[in-house]
């Protein structure tokens, strides 16, 4: 479960496409007309789909694929934030 919610961004970002696309490929390509079969289909893909590129990604050495720029720039400020005295004693 951590996996997956470490990935959240890459899934929420991806998985429409995953999963429409393997809809298309049943309906179109095999002729598969059957609800339960779509919705497990494009559950496991939509999920599936996903994690695979993130692994790519990561192997291909591109970590920063699917991270908000932003937070490279929010996450030093707090550490800076963090290395600051919390209650610094005034000079006489």
């Amino acid at each position: 479960m951590t996996y997956v919610g470490s990935n959240s961004m890459a899934i929420c970002l991806m998985h429409i496409l995953a999963g429409s696309g393997v809809r298309v490929i049943l309906k179109s390509f095999l002729g598969i007309q059957s609800f339960a079969i779509h919705l497990v289909a494009g559950c496991v893909v939509g999920l599936l789909a996903p994690l695979a590129v993130v692994e790519i990604a990561r192997r291909l050495g591109i970590p920063f694929l699917f991270a908000a720029p932003v937070s490279k720039w929010v996450g030093s400020l707090f550490r800076r934030r963090a290395n600051e005295p919390q209650n610094p004693v005034p000079q006489a």
